[in-house]
């Protein structure tokens, strides 16, 4: 699938660069955006803080890097759908580990973003 670099990390500085730019500083990233997922970071948070809290009373050991990331993608779905989703709403595999795979295969840089003419090899 060819984007031909339309995102804001590899598009060439032009209008449409500063274009989504300024469509990200204004509606994505903006502190009143922001600050309307204050309540559901909260929410989210207390429930991680409850479950740890109910692993320690169970002396239960706790992968906190495994429940750091399962946060971030629930605060995500939150954020992006509106709602938190459960494992089995999605497929066999679960929806957080589609998610994570999706996050996992978008941070994995492209040779192709780098070396334009090997781009049609999709590597």
């Amino acid at each position: 699938m060819n984007w031909e670099q339309r995102n804001v990390i590899f598009a060439p500085y032009r209008s449409y660069w500063r274009d989504m730019r300024k469509m990200c500083t204004l509606e994505l990233l903006s502190s009143a955006k922001i600050c309307s997922f204050k309540a559901m970071r909260r929410e989210e948070i207390g429930l991680l803080i409850e479950f740890i809290q109910n692993a320690a009373c169970d002396r239960v050991a706790v992968d906190l890097t495994t429940k750091i990331t399962s946060l971030n993608v629930d605060m995500s779905c939150r954020m992006v759908f509106g709602k938190r989703y459960s494992d089995k709403e999605f497929d066999e595999r679960g929806f957080k580990a589609v998610i994570q795979e999706v996050l996992h295969l978008a941070a994995i840089p492209n040779l192709g973003d780098f070396i334009p003419f090997i781009a049609p090899l999709d590597l």
